[in-house]
């Protein structure tokens, strides 16, 4: 696609960004609606029937880098990431826990099965 549209653009000047989206715009038209050679059909129509029933919204909340470490809960009920104590249920004392850690939050996970 990207060569197809280039080729067909491959003599004009353009001035500015703006100008370059318009001209694509129906050249990528024309060619999701062009029909397929050896498949029934077009880009267009596999993508209504095939991947839009599939889309769902997207998230509510922005995605955020998260790092992962694994911790053990200290005879204290405390674990410690980077200097700093969180206290845990007594419960989970010799267990291992998985951190994710985002820039706004240290979340606690269990990563052994308690037996």
């Amino acid at each position: 696609m990207e060569r197809w549209i280039l080729a067909c653009l491959r003599h004009q000047r353009f001035v500015t960004v703006q100008e370059v989206n318009d001209a694509i715009a129906p050249l990528l038209t024309r060619l999701n609606n062009k029909l397929f050679q050896k498949l029934p059909g077009s880009r267009a129509s596999a993508f209504a029937q095939l991947d839009a029933p599939a889309l769902s919204p997207l998230p509510t909340q922005p995605w955020e880098w998260a790092s992962f470490k694994t911790v053990r809960v200290h005879i204290d009920s405390h674990i410690e990431f980077e200097g700093h104590r969180y206290s845990v249920p007594h419960a989970l004392v010799g267990l291992a826990l998985e951190l994710r850690i985002t820039a706004r939050a240290v979340e606690v996970a269990v990563k052994e099965v308690v037996a």
